[in-house]
């Protein structure tokens, strides 16, 4: 049966939708979105979960770990995290990260007390004013965290949201002191640890269905851009026994015969067999002299601490690189913007590239904090022996290579000739100036 509270969300969300799809003509919008999520791709996933979980709760109940007294609590976790779950899956890319973020969640501080919580609940009236109140306090954390101006707004919320919520955990706490008899029982440390071990078998099949859409999504773009059918012939099978679990690598992949299709099938198997070679060298990489440049694994890391990692290194057409994302600089309408980049060959990075775009003269001071703040972090992770770099920006700025330990320092400016009135940008580049020349394969 559903406890008080549990009815109180329930009529709260109820109502909150019902009144939102009034207000908004949202009800429309419904309309339009439940054939995509009624379709067959949708609910045989849907159906697949269902019948997966079917089987954890089978296996949990010839272990005597699972009984009817805890459906109520496999349906709450099934439509709760399996659902949500379900249409995030993709998440399942960050590997360790992810697995370690659900375990935290499911295991933390934060789900031993959330459980304590709802282990004893107020009258439903009460219940219901608390469920409200609480409803409306996060929509005011939501909106003041957008505007610095109600700060004051938040906290107030905040503070107010905690003691509500010690509200409810004392009670509980009362409860459970009082009645220790009737709570520490085998029946209660069932219902805590079911979500956690369904969790904990839940995502093996999260990944299955990650690999599958990766492998889905890389065989269906090759056929629609593959009409030879003797390239297309076997595709599925050449790439399974190629790269097996390695989701990067068949992306990779993907992009690669994106950028340099096959024309014969022997071209297929070489493409694998180069993907898997960059594979193994991200795995394994080479050691490198400084005097030939840097590990591709660390140049793509220099700056991730300043909020600009790169892809993976990869081919293109003018060599071998990788690129970060624009860093947005300010809350402008067209704010400026930094990016990362690295080039070389397949073994060694030769040149490391810092670009900050001007979009908003007015908001240039700022950018230039940020874009020098940048350059020294690079540096000093690019080029050994530097301990102080601010005599080197001041003769770099002045827009001449410098050497410094055999490697060339250097700051060009260009003004932008149309668009922008006073757009420029600002490129700092270094790359080895003193390389071998036998710097083939290590």
């Amino acid at each position: 049966m559903l406890d008080n509270r549990e009815i109180a969300w329930l009529i709260c969300l109820v109502a909150g939708g019902s009144l939102l799809a009034w207000r908004t003509g949202a009800a429309k919008g419904l309309g339009r979105l439940l054939p995509p999520l009624l379709s067959r791709p949708v609910l045989s996933i849907l159906g697949i979960a269902a019948s997966y979980i079917a089987l954890c709760v089978g296996l949990l109940s010839l272990a005597s770990f699972w009984q009817w007294s805890d459906l109520k609590t496999t349906l709450f976790w099934a439509g709760g995290f399996a659902l949500l779950a379900l249409f995030n899956f993709q998440k399942i890319e960050a590997g360790g990260a992810f697995v370690r973020a659900v375990l935290l969640e499911s295991v933390g501080i934060n789900a031993f007390l959330s459980f304590i919580t709802a282990s004893h609940t107020f009258g439903l009236w009460l219940e219901l004013a608390l469920t409200g109140s609480l409803i409306l306090l996060g929509l005011t954390y939501a909106v003041a965290e957008r505007d610095e101006r109600l700060t004051s707004a938040k906290n107030f919320a905040s503070v107010l949201f905690a003691a509500l919520a010690l509200l409810q955990l004392a009670n509980s706490g009362y409860h459970i002191v009082t009645g220790l008899r009737s709570f520490a029982t085998l029946d209660t440390a069932r219902e805590f640890f079911v979500p956690i071990i369904l969790t904990l078998m839940f995502l093996p099949f999260l990944y299955g269905l990650y690999v599958y859409t990766v492998y889905e999504r890389a065989v269906a773009v090759f056929r629609q851009t593959t009409s030879d059918p003797l390239l297309r012939a076997g595709i599925l099978r050449k790439l399974v026994f190629g790269f097996g679990l390695d989701t990067a690598g068949l992306e990779k992949w993907r992009r690669h015969t994106g950028l340099f299709p096959p024309e014969i099938p022997t071209d297929v198997d070489s493409s694998v067999a180069e993907i898997r070679a960059a594979r193994r060298r991200e795995r394994q990489p080479y050691r490198v002299e400084p005097a030939y440049g840097w590990l591709p694994n660390h140049a793509t890391r220099f700056l991730a601490s300043a909020g600009l990692p790169t892809n993976d290194y990869h081919r293109g057409y003018d060599g071998w690189s990788a690129s970060s994302r624009y860093r947005e600089l300010g809350h402008d309408l067209l704010p400026n913007n930094l990016a990362y980049y690295v080039d070389g060959d397949q073994f060694v990075v030769s040149q490391l590239k810092v670009m900050l775009n001007i979009n908003t003269p007015t908001s240039s001071s700022e950018a230039y904090e940020s874009f020098f703040e940048t350059v020294r972090l690079l540096a000093r992770s690019a080029v050994p022996g530097i301990a102080n770099f601010e005599g080197e920006i001041s003769l770099i700025s002045s827009g001449a290579p410098q050497l410094l330990n055999g490697y060339e320092l250097s700051l060009k400016r260009r003004d932008w000739s149309g668009g922008i009135k006073g757009g420029h940008d600002l490129v700092f580049t270094i790359r080895i100036a003193t390389a071998p020349t036998n710097c083939a394969a290590p």
